[in-house]
């Protein structure tokens, strides 16, 4: 932003700064890789979060962007300067997510799933089975997930004889901000523009502002919650699966690790909802085009060798070292006391069954009898507990461990004033 007499001079030093790309330094070039390195290695450690399976492209971009605000000559002085100014890091991971999204967006694609794939899926769904499960990746301001919901309603408004069958839509989103904004279910005059009058009227109230909320109704069908697909377990045992516009900010060793995955969280014959710039990529052998243009698949369940699901919890990095064990000493112990005696009985008789686990959900120690809520899971043996968990309770825990942190906080704060107190 400059006066128009000033911005020829702020041209020139944009263009005297950069190099074209087959005259650019070999050096430079290697410079801006560490310094990218460096870079998304203070923003995992600032907000747990691991972007560097991102396009080298996009994250350059959005990088580019906060040089230039500040007004340095490069990457390498960003990186130092963000290594000095830890706030920074906030703003460029906000500026690295991706918030552009509408309702109904590629309209073609949100007809054929109401006149035809829809009805198909609700066809063939008995009402023994339970609601039908759907998970809507990268949500952004909750519009994609509205909008699934809106037409979920209208299907079965169509339908002469309805089935008695609801839908049940997860939604997730990296951004903590966007989570909150969708749960609100409010949008400006702007963002509902163009809509069709009869689905403004039915799925929305007015307010005195000119905003329209989503109606409560429809907001209930919704569960938003803050996710990282890269890092998180997935949701599991869906009819739907929507990652519309995700993958292409993703580079292609992420995408064919997350394929397999989608294949896994679905049920036989669920959906696979893709944007209109992404395809399944390598793994044409795990769904079936139902329409190509529209990037609608089905989940194929044909396929001799789906490949190896890389479970998230499987990559989770060890940030420190793990102190070497001592040696159980072999001298007789301690003759126990009554009271001790006591409590073990009774807790062993009485508590409800628990399970310690670490951040990743690795399994540390169990007590009690937990046959009712964990299972070994086929195959190679995973002590993790969201590879245990039986399906009925799988998303609620998922859910309540991601938040367990932020619960103890408190708890902690109190321990650690009262630790100083004592000091």
């Amino acid at each position: 932003v400059a006066a128009p007499k000033d911005m020829p001079q702020h041209l020139l030093r944009v263009v005297r700064a950069g190099h074209p790309p087959d005259s650019a330094p070999k050096d430079t070039a290697q410079d801006d890789s560490q310094s990218l390195n460096t870079i998304l290695s203070l923003l995992r450690e600032q907000s747990n979060r691991d972007l560097s399976l991102y396009k080298t492209s996009t994250l350059l971009r959005r990088i580019d962007r906060r040089v230039s605000i500040h007004g340095l000559p490069s990457i390498g002085a960003y990186a130092a300067f963000v290594t000095k100014n830890p706030h920074e890091l906030d703003l460029l991971f906000a500026e690295m997510l991706i918030g552009v999204t509408s309702f109904f967006r590629d309209a073609d694609m949100w007809a054929d799933l109401k006149q035809r794939v829809l009805p198909e899926l609700l066809a063939g769904r008995s009402t023994e089975a339970g609601p039908l499960r759907a998970w809507v990746i990268g949500c952004s301001t909750g519009e994609e997930a509205y909008s699934l919901a809106m037409v979920f309603q209208e299907v079965l408004a169509a339908m002469p004889h309805p089935p008695a069958l609801s839908l049940q839509i997860f939604a997730t989103d990296l951004s903590a901000e966007s989570i909150a904004f969708a749960r609100k279910g409010v949008y400006s005059a702007r963002a509902v523009e163009g809509m069709d009058a009869q689905r403004l009227s039915t799925f929305f109230v007015a307010q005195h502002d000119g905003s329209h909320q989503i109606d409560k109704r429809i907001r209930d069908m919704v569960l938003f919650a803050q996710h990282d697909v890269i890092l998180d377990p997935p949701f599991t045992k869906l009819d739907i699966l929507s990652c519309r516009n995700v993958l292409i900010y993703f580079n292609s060793v992420l995408q064919n690790r997350l394929m397999p995955l989608f294949h896994y969280s679905l049920r036989p014959k669920g959906l696979l909802m893709l944007g209109a710039s992404e395809t399944v990529g390598r793994a044409q052998s795990l769904f079936t085009p139902l329409n190509a243009k529209a990037r609608l698949y089905r989940r194929s369940d044909h396929t001799l060798n789906a490949g190896a699901v890389d479970f998230p919890v499987n990559r989770a990095h060890v940030l420190h070292k793990t102190t070497q064990e001592n040696l159980v000493s072999t001298s007789a112990p301690h003759p126990a006391n009554l009271q001790s005696l006591a409590d073990q009985v009774l807790l062993q008789a009485f508590s409800p069954p628990a399970v310690l686990v670490n951040e990743a959900g690795d399994i540390l120690y169990i007590s009690g009898r937990t046959g009712r809520y964990l299972e070994p899971a086929a195959g190679k043996a995973n002590w993790n507990i969201h590879v245990m968990a039986r399906p009925g309770i799988r998303t609620q825990l998922a859910v309540a461990l991601r938040e367990a942190p932020e619960a103890m906080k408190p708890r902690l704060q109190k321990v650690r004033s009262g630790a100083a107190r004592l000091q």
